[in-house]
């Protein structure tokens, strides 16, 4: 089998474990040159591409090649036009497993602060009550409790945390990890017939850090051992910080003495970041890369990429690759060939509940105000106005709008499309409304 052959299988297996934005940006960039008993040697354009590759995906083509050709060999990466430099894998791994060795100490990350978290509307209220429990632990709010989407900043928000209080107190005993580690270090303890040393471990803890607490769901015997050590702490006044997907009472099958707890500090939530916050996230994810990108162009990206942080930063590194293959300076023109097909991805397909958010924000209400059977003149022409652009935009008849709007009989929803039809012809302020809304719902 070719080489080409080989990586194109490689890439198969790759494919699945990363993000679209890094298998187009990083692994379609590498080209394969040779294949021997011990390497595979692959050509790649810059010193970005090399550098971002050989620090953050090297195990990942490693264990994937392996899985391609049955046999382990070492990865090695070049820049195009330069001689392949001796390989390098085997001092990177052993710095790999000096950094985590040094990580498990207490699991935090040293590069998540609370000075490089950028703060907007969307995240000023976790932001300052995790500042106030780094500086108050045990005292201020506890638990915390933060719950958002993937990649919105809890993560950085608690190791910041972490960070700052051992910036304050040295010699505290601090742990982060996520909800999974803790199961499982668990289970190695009971099999081990060493749970108390387990116990131990977590219950005399200054600071105790779990991600993604909504692991625990249906886990009986994990909550059980959590909800004991989540208590000797807090009796304690030890510091507990919990982040999940979700806000406690929205956790399946999570014990309600669980839930309690939970509820008992501070739950916030880390909503998705406004155009403003989006702009500056981006501003300085291109000055930590020494990259001057135009404002036009960070505003484009800004304006357009609305998911999550994460996502914001994989795009701004594409534009970057971009320009750096096609040897020019970062345009408008540019930023769009590059992010043309993530910007297709992104567009939300319009359905029920898409229209219902984008209605009630407008009338600054909640989805669950237009499926409720209040009738207050303001929630009732934004229910109108909802089931009329429903029944306009969507190809669904009026009994399933119905169901959707806290199952209203189907000559409710003929009833509000009428009257709406009626004030479109009446009144000039409700012809706006819904093409302000309709143009809304598209442009998202």
């Amino acid at each position: 089998m070719d080489i080409k052959k080989i990586w194109e299988n490689t890439l198969a297996l790759i494919e699945g474990e990363v993000t679209f934005i890094a298998y187009q940006t990083w692994f379609l960039a590498m080209t394969p040159v040779s294949l021997t008993d011990t390497e595979f040697v692959f050509e790649v354009n810059d010193d970005f591409v090399k550098r971002t590759i050989d620090k953050k995906y090297l195990k990942l083509i490693q264990s994937a090649v392996a899985q391609a050709i049955n046999r382990n060999v070492n990865i090695v990466t070049y820049i195009k036009g330069e001689k392949p430099v001796e390989n390098k894998e085997e001092k990177s791994l052993t710095k790999e497993i000096n950094d985590r060795t040094l990580r498990d100490q207490n699991g935090l990350t040293k590069k998540y602060r609370f000075d490089n978290f950028i703060v907007g509307e969307s995240n000023k209220l976790a932001y300052k009550a995790a500042v106030a429990v780094s500086e108050m632990p045990g005292e201020a709010y506890n638990p915390l409790f933060l719950y958002g989407g993937v990649g919105l900043g809890k993560t950085h928000l608690m190791n910041a945390i972490g960070n700052e209080a051992l910036a304050n107190t040295k010699d505290l005993k601090i742990a982060y990890l996520s909800c999974e580690t803790f199961m499982n270090q668990l289970i190695e303890s009971i099999g081990k017939n060493k749970t108390a040393e387990f116990r131990s471990k977590y219950r005399e803890l200054d600071f105790l850090l779990i991600d993604d607490i909504q692991f625990i769901s249906e886990k009986t015997q994990t909550q059980e051992e959590f909800f004991h050590t989540f208590n000797e702490l807090w009796l304690n006044n030890k510091q507990i910080i919990i982040s999940s997907d979700r806000p406690p009472s929205e956790i399946k099958h999570l014990a309600d003495r669980l839930v309690s707890r939970f509820q008992a500090g501070l739950v916030v939530d880390l909503k998705l970041p406004d155009f403003e916050t989006r702009t500056a996230i981006l501003q300085s994810k291109a000055e930590s890369l020494n990259y001057e990108v135009p404002n036009e162009v960070i505003q484009y990206i800004a304006q357009n990429i609305k998911s999550n942080i994460r996502e914001l930063e994989g795009v701004l590194n594409r534009v970057i690759f971009y320009s750096k293959i096609y040897s020019g300076n970062i345009t408008i023109e540019m930023a769009e060939n590059a992010i043309e097909d993530i910007i297709k991805m992104n567009k939300p397909k319009i359905t029920v509940e898409y229209i219902q958010e984008i209605v009630a924000g407008y009338y600054e209400v909640t989805t669950d105000d237009l499926k409720s059977k209040t009738k207050t003149k303001k929630l009732a022409t934004a229910r109108q106005a909802a089931m009329y652009l429903c029944r306009k935009m969507l190809d669904i008849n009026y009994k399933e709008i119905g169901k959707k709007f806290g199952n209203k009989d189907h000559s409710t929803v003929i009833s509000a499309y009428n009257k709406i039809e009626r004030l479109l012809d009446e009144d000039e302020d409700m012809k706006n409304t819904l093409l302000n809304l309709e143009k809304k719902i598209n442009d998202q």
